[in-house]
């Protein structure tokens, strides 16, 4: 299961001997059948990998958000509240790491927004920040440095995170909003409230409780300045289900404040 959902990475992901490929924005139908699938408890053959060429809409159409829903309205307007929010407090991450000059950071932050914003149907905002984090992971360091420099694309970013708040809230029901990328930051903890979190995460690491992954990123918008690029590769590395680098990265964290 990975954001990395082109054909190409579905049939990479089969020629290394995988048994079959799940793309996010997550589609439950076909979670659940190749689930079955793999469990015997169906004798449906795999899918065939059909590349799907880029729609061109802003946000997908309701159909194809209840399904990956699996029909519950309510959670789609829990969701959807806090869409707008949480991707302009994203967009203002990117802004810092763009601020840094880290590349890597900048690609970190658009894997997310790829993923979460794909998932909620947002397809032209998924879309795009999937591509400048492609365009970043791949560029040398000079041209990443002038992907960097040009600021144009966050604006449009913000832009596409608008328009698509406003187009879903209007097919969900909800009231309207406007995300603002210059005003939207967390406040931090204090570096007592924070090593406190840190300290409860590291222990679910230990115990292998994938509830650390939730925590992590919830603590990350309220990370101290000093802290927060440390703690971005912290989040990566339970991201990617490295708990051993994790634990490692966090106590070093612990032992630096």
């Amino acid at each position: 299961m990975t954001a990395n959902a082109s054909s190409a990475d579905q049939q990479a992901c089969m020629a290394a001997g995988m048994d079959d490929h799940l793309g996010k924005p997550i589609d439950i139908e076909k979670m659940v059948a190749a689930i079955l699938r793999h469990t015997g408890r169906t004798n449906a053959e795999p899918a065939a990998m059909v590349h799907v060429e880029p729609q061109i809409s802003v946000v997908e159409s309701t159909e194809m958000i209840y399904q990956r829903f699996g029909g519950n309205h309510q959670l789609i307007r829990n969701v959807l509240d806090s869409f707008g929010t949480e991707h302009a407090k994203e967009l203002a991450r990117l802004q810092e790491q763009i601020t840094r000059g880290s590349a890597a950071g900048a690609a970190a932050v658009l894997h997310a927004i790829k993923g979460s914003s794909g998932t909620m149907g947002a397809r032209a905002l998924s879309q795009l920040a999937g591509e400048l984090e492609q365009r970043l992971r791949d560029a040398n360091e000079a041209s990443a440095a002038q992907l960097l420099a040009d600021g144009s694309w966050l604006e449009t970013l913000h832009g596409i995170l608008v328009e698509s708040d406003k187009l879903l809230r209007a097919a969900f029901e909800l009231p309207s909003s406007k995300p603002s990328l210059a005003n939207v930051h967390s406040s931090a903890l204090s570096k007592a409230q924070w090593c406190e979190a840190l300290r409860d995460i590291l222990q679910l690491l230990q115990a292998g409780n994938m509830q650390a992954m939730e925590r992590s990123e919830a603590l990350q918008t309220l990370t101290p300045q000093e802290f927060r690029a440390r703690f971005d590769l912290f989040v990566e590395q339970v991201k990617s289900l490295d708990f051993a680098a994790s634990l490692l990265t966090g106590q070093e964290l612990l032992s630096s404040v």
